[in-house]
């Protein structure tokens, strides 16, 4: 006996709902990767060493200078908080850590601004202050990245820093990494970096 004719539309309409759902999927698949810094954030890391980093704003240009060390009597995550800025670690193209931040008057996020209003924000470009961000330690991370999301920008600098504390850029184009780094057993080779000092869009 053949099945009904309401058998067959149920089995159709299944079929049909498969096929839907697998070339969702694909689109999805084939869509722009995140903008730079806005990848979720990894594991959290706990470490009784901390590091300080001083953070400068100059006219509204922010800059990373320098990192002191400091050690506490319980290991302690990286704080995780929202923020138009970010300090992150990595090793090779992975993102070990990061803590989000916020400079007085300069936002914090991504913000469209409409030129028909009839009132304008703050000038932020002449915005001059300091501010200190804490980060765990962790021991495998190459480099550390200042970023900024709303415009993208991000400057690569190597770590752990200097002994005096102070951050150098980021010249090398090899990271750190050692051969039990990555699950193939190599070290990644990184672009140099662009020539406004940002680090390049290759994923580290």
């Amino acid at each position: 006996m053949s099945p009904s004719r309401p058998v067959k539309r149920a089995a159709f309409a299944a079929f049909f709902g498969v096929l839907v759902a697998a070339f969702a999927g694909s689109m999805v698949a084939l869509a722009e990767p995140a903008k730079s810094g806005s990848a979720p954030d990894p594991a959290p890391h706990a470490s009784k060493k901390q590091w300080t980093i001083s953070i400068a704003a100059r006219a509204g240009k922010v800059s990373a200078e320098r990192a002191a060390s400091s050690t506490l009597a319980q290991p302690a995550e990286s704080p995780r908080v929202l923020g138009r800025f970010a300090v992150e670690l990595y090793i090779g193209p992975e993102l070990l850590d990061r803590v989000r931040f916020n400079v007085p008057l300069m936002g914090d996020g991504p913000v469209e601004h409409s030129t028909r209003r009839t009132y304008h924000d703050a000038d932020t470009d002449k915005v001059t202050t300091n501010l200190k961000v804490r980060l765990a330690d962790n021991p495998r991370a190459a480099y550390l990245v200042l970023v900024d999301r709303v415009t993208d920008q991000r400057t690569r600098f190597e770590w752990p820093p200097a002994a005096d504390g102070s951050l150098v850029p980021w010249k090398s184009g090899l990271s750190d990494a050692g051969p039990n780094d990555f699950p193939d057993g190599s070290v990644r080779v990184m672009g140099s970096p662009t020539a406004d000092g940002g680090a390049p869009k290759d994923g580290g």
